[in-house]
């Protein structure tokens, strides 16, 4: 298993369970954001591999809320999305004097999650996986068809811990996200205190794991 998780659906196989983590390259260890250019905010739109449009429907109703932010310094958006919606989204950010850039794809993506300080995303396990180890903050809605409701269960890894927040599609909660956006432009202290529980969550060396439960098993 990737995570410490509660799954009803498969309780009977609690002793045959070990939770490893996801097997993942080395990525640099401790990044300092502080080193990085902090004269614009960078916001991470990640629909996922298949692209999301629940996502970027989301994304479109934070853009028409985001003027209500009190000294919003200079934001840039980065945009995974469809094709189909690059000119509908781009037409949005145009008209609100955004700075962006949006590919259904980016070859470059460690430089980005790098830069980023905010992400609107889906909770499937490489994305928490990324979130944890960038640190990035983020605002999740996760695939409510997923198996076993596996995505909302890869969500409370970083909701407990108070690293991230979940939405609805079925909710309307705009005050929440922008709140949440708020305190993490203008509230130092808050920015603080994620990094410290991101810090909290133990990153798992998955390959050895595997590899001495698969030598050690009878």
């Amino acid at each position: 298993m990737n995570f410490e998780k509660e799954y009803s659906g498969i309780k009977k196989y609690d002793n045959k369970i070990l939770v490893v983590g996801l097997p993942q390259k080395n990525i640099k260890k401790n990044i300092n954001k502080k080193n990085i250019d902090s004269s614009e905010f960078n916001f991470l739109v990640f629909a996922g591999s298949q692209g999301s449009l629940e996502i970027l429907v989301f994304f479109q109703e934070i853009i028409k809320n985001l003027k209500k932010i009190p000294n919003l310094k200079k934001i840039f958006f980065f945009i995974q999305a469809p094709k189909l919606k690059h000119k509908e989204i781009g037409d949005l950010l145009n008209s609100n004097n955004y700075n962006f850039t949006i590919k259904e794809f980016f070859n470059n993506f460690e430089y980005i999650l790098e830069k980023t300080d905010i992400a609107l995303c889906r909770s499937g396990a490489g994305t928490i996986n990324d979130l944890i180890n960038y640190r990035i903050p983020a605002i999740i809605c996760p695939l409510a068809s997923s198996k076993d409701n596996h995505q909302y269960e890869n969500a409370k890894i970083l909701t407990v811990k108070h690293c991230a927040m979940i939405i609805d599609k079925n909710k309307k909660n705009d005050d929440e996200i922008m709140l949440f956006i708020n305190k993490l432009v203008s509230d130092n202290k808050f920015k603080k205190k994620l990094e410290e529980n991101f810090n909290k969550i133990e990153i798992k060396n998955t390959n050895e794991l595997m590899s001495n439960f698969i030598k050690n098993d009878k």
